[in-house]
């Protein structure tokens, strides 16, 4: 209705519609047209990208078929308990198109891997149970410990302050839970059905892939040290700048320059002041002149603020009143001394402005504790832009305004779309951190049970340690905003991430033991389990490089950041941790090797 009237009048003269209720109709009608395009969108890109892979319908159409039933079972989670797609749950069918086919995805690679090496009969059921036994067999423990520590990465978000973000957490486990059951029984049960594709056994289409991968390894466990060296170098670089990274949860940052909306509320904040407010409310005897002489103070501190533009209280029509009620002299536009003028003023008030106008300002029906009324107030702030960093800061000096200046009879409590910007700034802050924590927390101890060593559990998490110092300064040096999507990133960049490297350790460590060399395994390890890794690593990029097609600056600059911390991580998996390793040689992988 609002667009209709703008449009009406906008011929000759320009109208401008902006504001939370506008940009919030905007964001619900740009959620539903990426919601529209990217689903489809993702899916198309994991099929283009499974059959570059793997070269072979089987190994799309298995993983795909998983992810596919898990978005099914997830989002049908969602209608039976009534939850709604918000900025933050919209992400969850692209993290499923990303992430459900790790697993199916592995289990095809070592399937064709075991087909490949031991040059099965394709014809014979014999050969290709033994196959898929043997792949089942070697990967569900190390699937099972990939599958715990995405969960535990994505229930870690329940220790996140925003409840949107706990709901993602829950939502995007559930469906990670369920592409792992279905990898475990679904793919396996499929392949004793179908014939492994012709060309497989011969392994011509992996001779490039696996000179690569056999150069790789020996590059960089020749030069370890340069490599460590170089490493920690980029850590450093880009820790220094972690502590200038922004934090901003304007709405209206979340459209690009230039579109109508973001225009439209930038100009109308450039004309009148903003258009967003705080709102403070103060308590007690709103016609005691000394209640009006502190909510005056309080107006003063506002207005001294570079924020804040405008301050508008009843304070203002009482003294405007009373400078009108003795003939318009100026040294009565102030505080009557007398309860009882103000008290006729504020009825004056009412009369003349209808009872719209002066509830605005002052509460005048009361409540069950005090029946008649007028004994709460509030202050409008209006802010002249929406830094919530900023907004932050200002109601930080607001509350320790109000703890310093009233009491406890005459307290205030601030509210508004401004001060909800701010509370948001903080709980990003704080959640991030909180998450982050507790998702490296539960991961290094469930690597360092299943490995039995809290040693194996550190090494697991260097890389991806590294690999997030690494995005939060990118995300800094190049002015990526913390915000409510981004600040998912940590928790689901360690419950993927953390896959490759318990890959890369579990099958390393397997060669070790049975009599490889420290460089020799890692060759063994990169031209067997590097590939699914590789794979793998490809299609959780691919799935969340249909972000950066969205409107939302927000959920681009999520797909964006998303895509390098993955590709951070798969680097972290088969080239920097395979040169501490060879460097360090840890017990838990060359202890029982050395005893043998």
């Amino acid at each position: 209705e609002v667009e209709s009237l703008a449009t009406k009048y906008s011929n000759p003269d320009n109208v401008y519609t902006a504001g939370i209720p506008i940009t919030q109709s905007y964001l619900l009608d740009s959620m539903r047209k990426d919601m529209q395009l990217l689903l489809p969108l993702g899916i198309l890109l994991m099929i283009i990208l499974l059959a570059a892979s793997f070269r072979s319908w089987m190994g799309v159409f298995l993983p795909m078929i998983v992810v596919i039933m898990s978005l099914i079972w997830t989002i049908g989670l969602m209608v039976l308990v009534n939850e709604k797609f918000v900025i933050i749950t919209i992400l969850i069918p692209i993290i499923l198109i990303a992430v459900a086919n790790d697993y199916g995805i592995h289990i095809i690679a070592h399937y064709f891997e075991n087909i490949r090496q031991k040059k099965s009969n394709l014809d014979s059921s014999e050969d290709k149970m033994v196959a898929i036994r043997e792949t089942v067999s070697s990967l569900k423990r190390p699937i099972s410990l990939a599958g715990i520590t995405t969960v535990i990465g994505l229930l870690s978000l329940l220790g996140h302050f925003l409840p949107p973000a706990k709901r993602l957490g829950l939502l995007a486990g559930f469906g990670i839970i369920a592409a792992f059951i279905l990898s475990l029984t679904f793919i396996p049960a499929v392949l004793v059905l179908l014939r492994a594709p012709p060309g497989i056994s011969g392994g011509g289409q992996d001779r490039q892939l696996n000179r690569f991968l056999i150069g790789w390894g020996k590059f960089f466990t020749k030069y370890k040290i340069p490599v460590l060296i170089f490493c920690a170098l980029f850590i450093i670089i880009s820790g220094i700048k972690i502590p200038q990274m922004k934090i901003d949860t304007d709405p209206v940052h979340y459209y690009r320059k230039g579109m109508e909306i973001r225009d439209n509320n930038e100009k109308i904040g450039e004309l009148f002041g903003g258009s967003s407010q705080l709102s403070l409310v103060v308590y007690g005897d709103i016609k005691s002149p000394e209640t009006l002489h502190k909510m005056k103070e309080l107006s003063r501190f506002l207005e001294n603020d570079p924020l804040v533009t405008d301050v508008v209280s009843i304070v203002d029509q009482v003294e405007s009143m009373h400078e009108a009620w003795n003939e318009g002299d100026s040294t009565f536009k102030k505080i009557p001394d007398e309860r009882a003028v103000i008290a006729a003023y504020l009825e004056l008030f009412a009369m003349q402005g209808g009872d719209e106008n002066i509830e605005r300002l002052v509460d005048v029906w009361g409540d069950s504790l005090n029946p008649d009324g007028y004994h709460s107030a509030q202050i409008l702030a209006r802010l002249g832009k929406i830094s919530s960093a900023e907004v932050l800061q200002l109601m930080n000096k607001i509350e320790a305004y109000i703890d310093k200046n009233y009491t406890e009879v005459k307290k205030s409590q601030v509210g508004g779309t401004g001060s909800l910007m701010g509370i948001i700034t903080d709980l990003i802050a704080r959640g991030q951190l909180r998450s982050l924590a507790l998702s490296i927390v539960l991961v290094l101890l469930a690597t360092s049970l299943v490995f039995r060593s809290f040693q194996a559990g550190v090494y697991s998490i260097i890389p991806l340690g590294s690999a997030v110092i690494f995005v939060f300064g990118l995300m800094s040096y190049l002015n990526i905003e913390l915000n409510v999507a981004t600040s998912m990133i940590t928790s689901i960049l360690i419950g993927v991430g953390i896959d490759y490297t318990i890959h890369f350790l579990w099958h390393y460590r397997r060669f070790v033991q049975n009599g490889s060399s420290a460089e020799d395994a890692v060759i063994k390890t990169l031209t067997t389990s590097g590939k699914g890794i590789i794979f793998n690593a490809f299609s959780v990029m691919v799935g969340f490089t249909v972000l950066m097609i969205s409107g939302f600056l927000p959920i681009f600059f999520f797909g964006f950041v998303i895509v390098f911390s993955i590709g951070m991580c798969l680097f972290g998996a088969l080239a920097f941790l395979p040169a501490l390793i060879v460097l360090t040689k840890p017990k838990f992988i060359f202890k029982s090797a050395v005893k043998k």
